[in-house]
C-alpha cells in the first residue's frame, strides 16, 4: 500500500466487508485492540491524505489517545 491510493482503498474495502461479517467492530477480540487500530488507521490516514473515513466510528479517534499507548488508554478507562 505504501503510498499507492488505489491499494489502500481495496485494502480497506476489503477489511471493512471482513469487519461487517464477522460481527462488526466490536467482536474482532483483544480486548477492543483489533478494533482501536482499524479506527485509529482509518483516522490517521484520511487526516494525512485527505480521504474519507472506511469507518464512522473513526471519528471519534481526534478525542482519543493512540491505541498503540496502552497506558494512557488504560488510564482512560480506569483500567490503569
Amino acid at each position: 500500500m505504501y503510498g499507492d491510493s488505489s491499494a489502500y482503498q481495496i485494502h480497506m474495502s476489503g477489511l471493512k466487508q471482513m469487519v461487517r461479517l464477522r460481527g462488526g467492530l466490536q467482536s474482532l477480540g483483544l480486548d477492543g485492540l483489533i478494533a482501536r487500530m482499524i479506527l485509529w488507521l482509518d483516522y490517521n490516514h484520511a487526516k494525512v491524505h485527505g480521504s474519507t473515513l472506511y469507518f464512522g466510528q473513526s471519528a471519534e479517534v481526534e478525542r482519543r489517545p493512540s491505541p498503540f499507548r496502552y497506558k494512557e488508554y488504560a488510564e482512560l478507562e480506569g483500567k490503569g
